[in-house]
């Protein structure tokens, strides 16, 4: 028999719960919910607020309240503004897209606290375009992390529950897919992003478990890290186009890519490269296999291993680790098993360095002479290869979006290498072009007199004149082009670009310039060089190299002579540094200006970087005239409270987002009351259950 005092131990149960569940719907009436709209649009305040209808003149400020307003039976796409969402999202239901800004300007950034993009409880269709996903951490020593009060809060249920948000991933047996995590025989592809920064176990940067298709379409994996897979580890289905998995780390094996027994990969005009597994023994930095592994097109470079005889790859033939190449791969050494006619193994493919070489993603540009170039296949099948045909699809862009082929057939790898030449208007003989971002067109020589510019009797052009547009560049981002000349050319070398009727002296916008036959100029869309100084992706204008053979004529009787001083060399640096407001409220912008001052007679370049609480947030490359100025503002918005430091260029400041009340502490951990309610619960319930066993 229950006595008194179960029965006041049972009141509180009912209480308890009472305050908790929700109301059985059966004896509810419900009024008539108009069912949600197919497209919402989310953008950073203060134009975003959750409180608004997440329509595109109202936009919600957090993806996951778009998410959560368009997961029905009908699914529908996020539409996401340019901006910094810190964020842990989580999508569980049917064609629920998200369709960013670009991968360069749209970032959700996870704060090294969980997965970053949860995909799981399917099985569904999920399309992701367009953002860059980084530091997520889910490594197995983040518990701290995972449970720091002031990480940004997601609305769930109507209710703050950030802690309820995490208990999946305080609980996960193996923590894995640190930027992306895919589960639940979900089907996603993955357009057009950068996966970069992020930490977990398995697949630092994407973890696609067994039964989920993953499809990817000219996206980046770098810089992530994992004791297996640091880039990605698959245990479903993953196919790769136009992608570029470089500068990941594995403790263990797989530093770029890990691939589980019972999976299946498919790489296709990719580049895998940079990568490192650590370990002692470790194998594979590049690819770990115990699964087919199938490649086309595909460049495998410069990974390093424990086991320096498996740098690159290793299959795990065991387990059922095979490679099957279709032919037109390319193997800096020879473990990868590559075996098809076309192969090029123990071949350096001469790659660039990871950057951005135009498009949304970075890439690693083919160095001119490379042998990857023009030494893949643009036919999707060949008699001999009978599977080729079913499989093996010829995209018509490189993974920045450079038309295929530039040259006589398609380039091995990622990175469609985009040149030209011409007979020069001297008759000296061929120039080539190339560029490492950005392709060129309309390339043609000129004469010096063809040039819409009056004649400078000291300047001779060897070569004459070069008019070309270099287009598919990311406006205001900056373009190399390489030149090859048929002759050598001195180191004094000059660039002179005849612009709007007037010559312009760009000689400090040359690199390679040591005395061969190859010289570098590099221009910046908007800046020196660029005709019509706005940043539109595209830059053009004639000009040459030239030599400087005879200096002002001399003067005449009675005159004095001038006296020829050299131009003093840009010497770039900033002014000052400004934060306005110092005290802002969560989310709300801060404006971070600083002046970029150049005191040399010779315009120059500056890469100004902004660094909050010392990590690099935003940069800009800016370039300013002789004795010019240039501007430069930031925007921040941040939804932790406290108290920030700025860093730019050594100049530095701070600013502080106050909490509820116009205070810097942390806001009230919603979930955390929730869970101790839940325990009160359990406590009461196990309590009752336990007395009443005890005769009265």
């Amino acid at each position: 028999m229950f006595k008194a005092s179960h029965l006041v131990i049972l009141a509180v149960v009912l209480l308890l719960a009472a305050l908790v569940l929700p109301v059985p719907t059966a004896h509810v009436a419900k009024a008539f919910v108009p069912p949600p709209p197919s497209d919402v649009w989310v953008a950073p305040p203060p134009t975003g607020n959750d409180s608004n209808p997440g329509t595109e003149a109202a936009p919600f400020a957090t993806i996951q309240m778009g998410i959560g307003t368009v997961e029905t039976e009908r699914g529908g796409t996020v539409h996401v503004a340019a901006g910094t969402y810190h964020e842990n999202l989580h999508i569980s239901t049917t064609h629920t897209n998200l369709t960013g800004a670009g991968a360069p300007v749209t970032i959700i950034n996870g704060d090294g606290s969980g997965h970053v993009l949860d995909i799981s409880s399917g099985p569904w269709e999920n399309i992701i375009s367009g953002f860059t996903i980084q530091n997520g951490n889910v490594s197995g020593n983040t518990t701290a992390s995972l449970w720091n009060p002031a990480r940004e809060q997601v609305l769930y249920a109507g209710i703050k529950l950030p802690s309820i948000k995490i208990l999946q991933q305080l609980f996960d047996a193996v923590p894995s897919g640190g930027g992306i995590y895919i589960s639940g025989q979900h089907i996603v592809t993955l357009n057009d992003c950068v996966i970069k920064d992020n930490q977990a176990r398995d697949g630092g940067g994407i973890y696609n478990d067994n039964e989920s298709v993953l499809t990817m379409n000219r996206c980046t994996v770098s810089g992530n890290s994992g004791v297996y897979g640091g880039g990605i580890y698959n245990r479903g289905t993953l196919y790769m186009y136009n992608c570029t998995i470089s500068s990941n780390t594995a403790s263990q094996d797989g530093g770029g890519v890990c691939n589980s027994s019972g999976a299946a990969i498919t790489s296709q005009y990719s580049t895998i490269a940079n990568n490192h597994a650590t370990g002692a023994f470790s194998l594979g930095g590049g690819f770990n296999n115990a699964s087919p592994f199938t490649f086309a097109n595909t460049i495998v470079a410069n990974n390093t291993a424990g086991n320096s005889s498996y740098n690159n790859g290793y299959n795990v033939s065991a387990q059922g680790g095979v490679t099957i190449s279709l032919g037109y791969n390319l193997d800096s050494e020879d473990s990868c098993e590559f075996n098809h006619p076309t192969d090029l193994v123990n071949t350096d493919p001469l790659l660039g360095p990871l950057q951005d070489n135009g498009g949304p993603t970075f890439t690693h540009a083919l160095m001119h002479g490379s042998p990857a170039i023009d030494a893949g296949s643009c036919v999707a099948s060949t008699k001999s290869d009978r599977i080729m045909a079913a499989i093996v699809v010829a995209p018509g862009t490189d993974q920045r979006g450079v038309p295929r082929p530039q040259g006589a057939n398609c380039d091995i790898g990622a990175y469609e290498l985009a040149q030209g030449s011409t007979n020069t208007a001297t008759g000296a003989g061929t120039a080539y072009f190339s560029t490492l971002n950005g392709y060129i067109t309309n390339l043609a020589a000129l004469s010096e007199l063809a040039a819409p510019c009056p004649s400078r009797e000291e300047l001779h052009f060897p070569f004459g004149l070069f008019s070309f547009t270099i287009t598919n560049i990311t406006p205001g981002s900056s373009v190399t082009v390489v030149l090859i000349l048929p002759l050598d050319v001195p180191p004094y070398t000059e660039y002179w670009k005849c612009i709007n009727g007037q010559w312009v002296n760009c000689t400090s916008l040359l690199g390679s310039n040591d005395g061969d036959n190859v010289i570098t100029l590099t221009i910046t869309d908007g800046g020196l060089g660029d005709r019509d100084s706005n940043k539109d992706g595209s830059i053009s204008d004639p000009g040459g190299p030239a030599v400087v053979t005879a200096v002002a004529p001399a003067p005449g009787p009675g005159v004095s002579p001038t006296v020829q001083h050299p131009l003093k060399p840009a010497q770039v640096s900033l002014q000052y540094l400004s934060v306005n407001p110092k005290q802002a409220g969560t989310n709300q912008p801060v404006t971070i200006t600083t002046n970029v001052v150049n005191t040399g007679d010779e315009a120059g370049n500056i890469n100004v970087a902004l660094k909050i609480n010392g990590l690099v947030e935003q940069t800009r490359m800016v370039s300013v005239g002789p004795q010019g100025t240039q501007p430069v503002k930031f925007t921040v918005t941040k939804a932790q409270p406290g108290t920030y430091t700025v860093d730019v260029l050594g100049k530095q400041g701070s600013f502080t987002i106050l909490g509820t009340g116009g205070t810097a502490g942390a806001p009230v951990n919603g979930g955390l009351i929730a869970i101790l309610i839940i325990g009160v619960l359990v406590i009461a319930t196990v309590m009752v259950l336990i007395l009443s066993r005890k005769p009265a």
